[in-house]
């Protein structure tokens, strides 16, 4: 669990093979997290209010977001053919939003 870290803002974990479940309670400072090949990641729970930029790469786990309401760029690569990619600033130009 991360919620220890009061400034934290930007969080990468990569490659982290034993990591079975992350939940991450940042409250107010996390901008930006990315998780790049963590194999045996079941569960996921991100609670921010800034978070901007989210990045995963792996078989993609259970996943709670909380107060994502910022989020302006993410991307998950399952690497089993399922991609996505959103960023706000093209969907709110596409939409009209």
């Amino acid at each position: 669990m991360v919620s220890n870290f009061q400034l934290l803002e930007n969080l990468k974990i990569i490659g982290c093979n034993g990591l079975e479940a992350l939940s991450i309670d940042s409250g107010t400072k996390l901008l930006n997290l990315t998780i790049f090949d963590c194999p045996q990641l079941k569960s996921l729970y991100v609670s921010s209010y800034k978070l901007r930029t989210f990045l995963y790469r792996r078989q993609f786990p259970w996943f709670w977001p909380e107060f994502h309401f910022n989020l302006a760029n993410a991307m998950v690569d399952s690497r089993q053919g399922f991609i996505l990619q959103y960023a706000a600033s093209v969907c709110n130009a596409e939409f009209g939003a």
